[in-house]
């Protein structure tokens, strides 16, 4: 396993502990069946970084000023702001390789308690995985 950048190794380690099981557990996965390293792009965020995702996907798609735009934005909840979800690339696996990482997260990892997904929220395409953890919500 990579970090994109030597921060996200540390705040990795601060994660849900979860989280941080699944991620290995793909890990473990991803050596035994010769997938692609993984790579972690994001874990937690700050309201900021939060605002900063978002605004513009809410003002393009509702024709919000930008003010109010960033206001959304921010109050918009992700669980990496109550370090419960990482993101990992996916840019580097084939369509057969994204299947079985995403087949071998889901399972016993089922909504309502998870997040897995493939998808872009205006950053590129990436893996996202989050445990919805209600007392790491309340801080």
């Amino acid at each position: 396993m990579r970090f994109k950048t030597p921060a996200l190794e540390a705040e990795f380690s601060r994660l849900h502990p979860d989280v941080i099981a699944a991620v290995k557990a793909l890990d473990d996965f991803s050596h035994a069946n010769r997938l692609p390293e993984l790579v972690v792009t994001h874990a937690i965020r700050t309201p900021e970084q939060q605002e900063d995702i978002y605004w513009r996907g809410i003002a393009k798609n509702t024709g919000l000023p930008e003010s109010e735009a960033r206001a959304q934005a921010r109050k918009k909840f992700s669980w990496h702001l109550a370090k419960c979800a990482v993101d990992l690339r996916n840019n580097h696996y084939t369509a057969v390789q994204l299947q079985q990482a995403l087949e071998f997260l889901k399972r016993g990892r089922e909504h309502p308690l998870w997040e897995v997904i493939s998808h872009d929220v205006g950053r590129g395409n990436h893996l996202h995985i989050g445990r919805r953890d209600f007392a790491w919500q309340r801080g």
